[in-house]
């Protein structure tokens, strides 16, 4: 459950607006409606009983590759569900990544997203994830969370944050600005750097998620991916993963 504070309810209406449109899509956590409590405003949404994805690597402890891909397959789907319902999210993160325990992996907390019938400019959403066209405040477009979500997908796949030199706004701009990441591809599945390649560049370059589904990387045992295929394996992943932390 989600809990807005009554200085906050445009905040509500915003995100009203945006889950009209976003509970089209079994890729996002599903809003169920509100009720208004001591002034605040409680959103009901769908129960995600695994948490958000930061909560399932450290450094040394990665997710597979495997399950990764099965992860990134779902997360792909989903910006692909944006795009067509012309919603940008605006704060991909780790922390707005919710699994459960049935496998299914999803988007959340739609409260900075705002619909794309142009470009935008406003600078909001979290540093350490934006493109590099947001950091330098120019327009930008569906094409932003992409980038974004590119950088989640390494952080899970290394254990940790890329670009651990960088704290100010000007040591993000200057770091994500080289779109260099040779130091970390080195340590990756070479399937992933080129799936990740094709995000992490000039924002009119990011190919278009329908293209990303047919990476090689979303392949499983070689055969196209299916849901089914997907969530079957992110769930026996969590299910081992609570037995090993009940031993």
């Amino acid at each position: 459950m989600q809990i807005i504070q009554r200085q906050n309810r445009d905040q509500l209406f915003h995100e009203d607006e945006c889950f009209s449109e976003t509970n089209k899509s079994d890729n996002v956590v599903q809003r169920y409606g509100y009720f208004i409590s001591n002034g605040n405003v409680n959103i009901v949404l769908e129960y995600m009983d695994e948490g958000s994805l930061n909560t399932h690597y450290s450094p040394g402890n990665p997710i597979p590759d495997r399950v990764l891909r099965c992860i990134a397959w779902q997360l792909v789907e989903a910006l692909r569900d944006l795009k067509n319902l012309k919603i940008i999210h605006r704060d991909i993160k780790p922390e707005n990544i919710l699994l459960n325990s049935c496998g299914d992996v999803k988007l959340s907390d739609f409260g900075t997203s705002r619909k794309a019938t142009d470009s935008c400019s406003t600078f909001v959403g979290t540093l350490r994830y934006m493109s590099p066209e947001r950091l330098t405040s120019n327009s930008y477009s569906y094409r932003c969370d992409y980038w974004s979500m590119a950088m989640v997908i390494m952080e899970a796949a290394l254990g940790f944050y890329p670009i651990r030199s960088a704290s100010t706004h000007v040591e993000f701009e200057t770091a994500v600005s080289s779109y260099d990441f040779k130091e970390y591809y080195q340590q990756l599945n070479p399937e992933l750097e080129s799936f990740l390649m094709n995000w992490l560049q000039e924002d009119n370059r990011r190919i278009l998620p329908e293209m990303m589904l047919k990476e090689e990387w979303l392949k499983l045992d070689g055969k196209r991916m299916t849901r089914e295929d997907s969530t079957r394996v992110v769930a026996d992943w969590l299910h081992e993963q609570r037995k090993g932390a009940s031993k």
